[in-house]
């Protein structure tokens, strides 16, 4: 008989997730290599779970753990540390659009490090190799002037670059057209291959 490999251990695990605007504690896990899809209408509860998952706000009870050690609640900077990234659909939010790309990538507000400028184009050109940015020589080129789908790249690029353990998506296509949207899903697929655990 033919026996099913066991289920690896969490690496996201939250717990007793409650507060305003949920209608009921919420519990769910995630294992490396899994994506978690949560949804619902406008309104029912996803943008505020999502909220708290970013570190944009505090629930009013509830644990959040990464591979079993416990996350602040309500701060976004310990949970990027500790390996939890998060990225929005609202590119008017989550990118700096007036700077160009290589500066979105290496923002040091988020990364906490600055390389030389010379690495820094190097692993951008990489990076837009990668993530199938377009024009691919757009590093120096203000991210606003790319299409929504290749901005929404360009911050998947910057949340993986600082090689999260877990990933947290809000709404990541939003506005972005049917190629771009098959784009960022088969790049999706291929990094929860390597293991990252995705809520979505």
């Amino acid at each position: 008989s033919q026996h099913q490999a066991p289920r690896p251990a969490p690496r996201l695990r939250v717990q007793g997730l409650a507060g305003p605007g949920l209608a009921a504690a919420l519990d769910f896990e995630v294992a490396p290599g899994e994506v978690l899809g949560i949804t619902g209408l406008v309104g029912s509860g996803y943008e505020v779970v999502a909220r708290w998952l970013a570190g944009l706000e505090a629930p009013a009870a509830g644990r959040l753990l990464l591979d079993g050690r416990p996350l602040p609640w309500g701060h976004p900077r310990p949970l990027r540390r500790a390996g939890f990234q998060a990225i929005s659909g609202d590119r008017a939010a989550s990118a700096f659009a007036t700077r160009a790309v290589r500066e979105n990538i290496f923002a040091e507000a988020l990364h906490g490090r600055a390389g030389s400028l010379r690495a820094e184009r190097a692993r951008t050109a990489d990076l837009l190799r990668r993530f199938h940015v377009w024009p691919g020589d757009a590093a120096e080129a203000p991210i606003a002037a790319l299409s929504g789908g290749n901005q929404q790249k360009v911050l998947l690029a910057r949340a993986l670059e600082a090689s999260p353990r877990a990933l947290l998506m809000l709404d990541p296509t939003a506005g972005v057209d049917i190629g771009a949207r098959g784009e960022l899903y088969a790049l999706l697929a291929r990094e929860t291959a390597t293991g990252l655990a995705v809520v979505l």
